[in-house]
């Protein structure tokens, strides 16, 4: 559709290089406003491992990059209000309405489509309104990769209970890396959904996965934590989310699992030799991008047919997930802004957030940029 308000012909963005590293170009197109689509102008955007990891692995040049976003919406498009009639919670949106959501950035099937810009094309079914009280900053820390692959993971893929029902269980729940921010969101959820969160992290970030709703922590780095968390659930522990997804933590968490086995589901994909290890065991890992609805060109392994099923789970979550927000009942993890440097703007500032990233040196925080007040 044609822009209601006088949109400038080009814009800045981060985006991918040939290498897998980021560069800055100022004279990207400023994307139109798709019929299913609203357009929105970025206020801050938030960092993720898949921003640096997946332009590593496609290394794909001039893909606008990032994800997670909070920002204004300045356009709609004219059929992105239309919901199926089995949608539960329809929404609205309306040029002004601020909003934090996710795009899936370094993405070959779509390269204009990334979080890392002055204005991005969003899919309205993967927006939340931003509660009153609630920042750019701390509104794009929440973003919506996050809460959105958890909630896929844990209630639409790993458990038979839906989320959010008021009851008290009794059921333990493992989170391996309880202090990242899609641990921290994971107890929460968990909590609200009445399951009994445990998790492992380091020792200086315990005091933090206990204040998102963890009842025990364990030091993943100490040789007896799979028979630690083995003891504390007396054998009986049957679902683990593992938020880091390597050879390490998955082999971990199938040992913590109970004698009569249950399921493992990670945020990435873990080796076939790990999963192969135990026959009682049923592995899954899910990419959150799936819920878009369309299929994901990504290759090594990665790419992924569109899965109507996740379309369907992110109209019910991401409802669900606003109204949520709005009562103060989900907390973002805890935000970082990027300071400026000598140069660059916001967008180098994304850069070097994205290296620290890389490096490791950010632990128990969210790394956000402000791109405009």
């Amino acid at each position: 559709m044609d822009l209601p308000f006088h949109a400038p012909p080009t814009q800045t963005a981060v985006i991918t290089t040939a290498d897998g590293a980021h560069a800055v170009s100022h004279d990207r197109p400023v994307p139109p406003c798709g019929p299913k689509s609203v357009l929105v102008r970025v206020r801050a955007v938030a960092l993720n491992p898949t921003d640096h990891k997946t332009p590593a692995r496609v290394r794909a040049a001039g893909l606008t990059a990032g994800c997670d976003f909070a920002g204004e919406v300045v356009a709609v498009g004219a059929h992105a209000n239309e919901e199926p009639e089995t949608c539960v919670r329809p929404r609205r949106w309306a040029p002004g309405d601020r909003v934090f959501g996710v795009v899936y950035g370094s993405n070959p099937g779509a390269p204009t489509w990334g979080a890392f810009a002055d204005f991005v094309d969003a899919d309205p079914v993967m927006l939340c309104r931003v509660p009153a009280g609630w920042d750019w900053e701390t509104a794009a820390a929440v973003g919506g990769s996050v809460h959105g692959s958890v909630a896929l993971c844990l209630f639409g893929r790993g458990m038979d209970h839906p989320p959010l029902r008021n009851e008290e269980l009794t059921k333990v729940v493992l989170v391996y890396g309880g202090s990242t921010a899609c641990g921290t969101m994971a107890l929460q959820m968990l909590r609200l959904s009445g399951y009994v969160p445990i998790t492992t992290c380091s020792p200086r970030n315990a005091s933090l996965a206990r204040a998102y709703g963890a009842v025990a922590t364990f030091d993943y780095n100490t040789p007896s934590c799979a028979d630690d968390i083995r003891m504390y659930t007396r054998s009986a522990l049957g679902l683990v989310l593992d938020c880091i997804g390597t050879a390490q933590s998955a082999v971990l968490c199938y040992a913590a699992l109970g004698r009569a086995g249950g399921r493992y589901v990670a945020l990435e994909r873990f080796p076939d030799s790990v999963a192969a290890s135990r026959r009682a065991v049923k592995p899954s890992w899910v990419m959150g991008p799936v819920m878009f609805g369309r299929a994901l060109q990504l290759g090594d392994g990665y790419s992924q047919p569109a899965d109507p099923a996740a379309r369907a789970f992110a109209r019910t979550w991401y409802p669900l997930a606003e109204a949520l927000a709005s009562a103060q009942s989900l907390k973002s993890h805890p935000v970082r802004v990027v300071e400026p440097g000598l140069e660059g703007g916001w967008p180098m500032r994304v850069v070097r957030g994205l290296n620290d990233l890389r490096e490791g040196s950010i632990s128990g925080q969210k790394l956000v940029v402000t791109v405009s007040s």
